[in-house]
């Protein structure tokens, strides 16, 4: 049940963001987070604990995506439902159709449903790798190590994929046809909150002790554990460069309703990915590192094939006027041959007379 209500919170979330109500969608993510913990808190403190500890995380997950979905629901009717109510007589509505919506989504599905595989994908390549004398202790190991980092890592850089929703939702053209926002001011927003992301990759990796004090601190570790995770977590301090790329790519490719283009995305990122996580031991390259330097691989096709997509599609905007003002102008200097000829046919025939 967990995938329905989840999907039902995302549509009520997509619609609050498209109305421009996104603080309410965050005050939902954040409720989420904060139930899980507190059940977690309680949860812990009963039998449960003891008996049944698995039941845990599953219940927590639950309460906090139900807290969520009703946080959505209960603002979609305060502040949406009657705009769309007197919105539905507009006729513009009536060109949306159940395909067009497919023909969007699809793409940016099929790119969400690759982001979740990529790591587990990972996770499997580094838990078999048998080269160069490794065993299963060393496996589990590298696998302990990349649970670890992969929460902490995107905890710097994973907001900066919301960024995709602000053109599409901020840059409309309101009915004397000015942009609510422009385009640049949106680009800017983004190249901001990229230096903001890369200061606390800076922080988090490449200051001395910070990420050791956290490790060992917060989640509990050992000092020597916290050392196999330094060199994965300062590889993984490049995601913050093709994620603002692609969040920014993707997000004028929803504007313009091009989606289709992101495919070739999804494939590059798991093609690289496999590439690397087959060659990368091959070369001497194992566990933990080898996991990283793959997602983050793989990150990059992804940036750049959209950045590629997103250049063949602005091309084909950008030369469709000119061809139109092309024909315009052909079609002008065809009249205007037209009405010499017949010009001079006047001036002939009265000639003649």
């Amino acid at each position: 049940m967990y995938p329905f209500i989840d999907g039902l919170a995302w549509i009520h979330a997509g619609i609050l963001i498209k109305y421009k109500h996104s603080f309410l969608t965050g005050l939902g993510s954040i409720a989420d987070v904060v139930t899980q913990v507190t059940v977690v808190a309680v949860l812990l403190k009963t039998s449960m604990a003891v008996n049944n500890v698995f039941y845990i995380p599953l219940i927590a997950s639950y309460s906090g995506v139900v807290v969520r979905l009703l946080i959505l629901i209960c603002s979609y009717y305060k502040f949406c439902h009657h705009k769309i109510l007197r919105e539905s007589e507009n006729s513009n509505l009536k060109l949306l159709s159940f395909c067009n919506i497919i023909k969007t989504w699809a793409p940016l599905m099929a790119v969400r449903l690759c982001q979740r595989v990529s790591r587990p994908l990972i996770n499997l390549f580094v838990a078999r790798d048998r080269l160069d004398g490794r065993t299963e202790a060393d496996a589990i190991e590298s696998l302990a190590v990349l649970s670890v980092v992969f929460p902490l890592c995107h905890i710097p850089y994973g907001w900066l994929n919301e960024i995709k929703a602000l053109e599409a939702t901020f840059t409309k053209k309101k009915e004397n046809k000015r942009s609510e926002m422009k385009v640049k001011t949106v680009r800017i927003f983004g190249v901001a909150m990229f230096f903001v992301s890369t200061m606390l990759v800076i922080i988090l990796a490449w200051i001395p002790g910070v990420a050791e004090s956290i490790l060992v601190n917060a989640s509990n570790v050992t000092p020597s554990f916290a050392l196999l995770c330094l060199v994965p977590i300062q590889i993984m301090g490049i995601l913050p460069i093709p994620v603002i790329n692609r969040a920014l790519v993707t997000g004028w490719l929803i504007k313009v309703k091009t989606t289709s283009v992101l495919y070739p995305t999804v494939v590059m990122r798991l093609g690289v990915i496999v590439v690397m996580v087959t060659t990368l031991p091959m070369m001497g390259i194992h566990g933990a590192v080898m996991g990283t330097t793959a997602l983050v691989g793989g990150f990059i096709a992804d940036a750049l094939t959209a950045l590629v997509g997103a250049s063949v599609v602005k091309y084909k905007c950008n030369r469709r006027p000119t061809l139109n003002l092309l024909m315009q102008n052909t079609s002008d200097l065809e009249k205007h041959d037209e009405s010499d000829n017949s010009k001079r046919e006047h001036l002939s025939f009265e000639s003649t007379l």
